[in-house]
């Protein structure tokens, strides 16, 4: 079994970063990302828009903490841990909504698909894949964790 320690010093630091976070969450769900984003004009009031908003800018957050978790910082498991978790539940929410309008989806290992005018289309689902990349991060981070302390 393992045991996330979290060391005293540690805990402002950590609320501060999920404070951010939250902060960047919420004001993402009501600012129309899609209209800096996006120069087609089409209808954009789509009910899946601000789970689509919240799971980008969790992206970002993930992809930027990411990067700086190479540094080998155990301040940033937390922010990472927590924007993956917010991404994957605001991408799932996203489909989830597509789905109650009527659109058809599914989800396989590592893809979503959807099918319209009788096409099918296929995603990489970065839900599946953003936790996975990072377990993987804090695998390697511990194993080099465990390697640099026995030197």
């Amino acid at each position: 079994m393992v045991r996330a320690r979290i060391r005293e010093r540690d805990i402002p630091v950590m609320i501060f970063s999920l404070m951010i976070i939250a902060v960047l969450t919420i004001v993402s769900w009501s600012i129309p990302l899609e209209n800096y984003l996006s120069t087609y004009p089409f209808y954009r009031r789509f009910p899946w828009y601000p789970y689509w908003r919240v799971a980008l800018v969790n992206l970002f957050i993930w992809i930027t903490v990411a990067l700086l978790f190479s540094s080998n910082t155990r301040l940033f498991v937390y922010p990472l841990v927590f924007s993956m978790a917010l991404f994957t539940v605001f991408h799932y929410l996203m489909i989830l909504t597509a789905i109650q309008e009527g659109y058809i989806f599914g989800i396989s290992v590592l893809v979503f698909y959807s099918v319209w005018e009788k096409k099918t289309l296929y995603y990489i689902d970065l839900g599946q894949i953003v936790p996975l990349l990072t377990a993987l991060l804090l695998f390697l981070s511990k194993k080099r964790t465990v390697t640099l302390s026995k030197e």
